[in-house]
């Protein structure tokens, strides 16, 4: 990316997810990690996934994944079908990072949810449209608590939990910091 020019929505939720407190890491593997092996926030499932889709002459396995590439399979996959480019930068950011996290369709649902619109898990112009109705601060908070909700559901709490909340409240931190204007707090149902 050239240093003159400012960096794109996409850039700054990347940036975030690939924090090393994130899941910003070359290939790894946690014990326990029902995700398995793990190359800056791409899986090998989802590698093989995207590897059975777009065949191309990358390598069978994730670790040896360009960060390029794995911007590539993170944009198309996740950042576009929760909002991308069609929503305000903080939101996108925690629609993106937690779709990551959680899938995509999870994260859409979440949002559906809030703003009272049918919980397809595809972001439409219906969702986006529902947006209108509410202060982007009071969405961002509202979704901080429906994520950590849904985080107490999930299998693998007990073990990851605390890392799930922690990065749930890094991310809506780094969110409510995007914020252009202070805005007075409307509570979202």
């Amino acid at each position: 990316m050239d240093a003159t020019m400012p960096a794109s929505t996409f850039d700054t939720c990347l940036a975030f997810t690939w924090l090393p407190e994130n899941d910003g890491q070359p290939y790894h593997v946690t014990p326990s990690d029902p995700g398995g092996i793990t190359a800056w926030a791409v899986t090998q499932g989802i590698w093989r996934a995207w590897l059975s889709v777009h065949p191309a002459p990358w390598g069978v396995s994730v670790a040896s994944a360009t960060k390029d590439q794995l911007a590539e399979i993170l944009h198309a996959w996740f950042y576009q079908p929760t909002g991308g480019d069609r929503l305000p930068a903080p939101l996108a950011l925690m629609m993106f990072d937690f779709g990551v996290c959680g899938g995509p369709g999870t994260a859409v649902r979440l949002l559906q949810a809030l703003v009272h619109v049918p919980a397809d898990g595809i972001l439409g112009p219906q969702t986006v449209g529902g947006l209108g109705d509410y202060r982007l601060s009071s969405l961002l908070d509202a979704l901080h608590g429906r994520i950590a909700n849904h985080l107490l559901t999930c299998d693998g709490y007990e073990t990851f939990g605390r890392g799930w909340i922690g990065r749930n409240d890094r991310r809506w931190q780094a969110a409510r910091a995007m914020l252009t204007q202070p805005e007075s707090p409307t509570p979202v149902a």
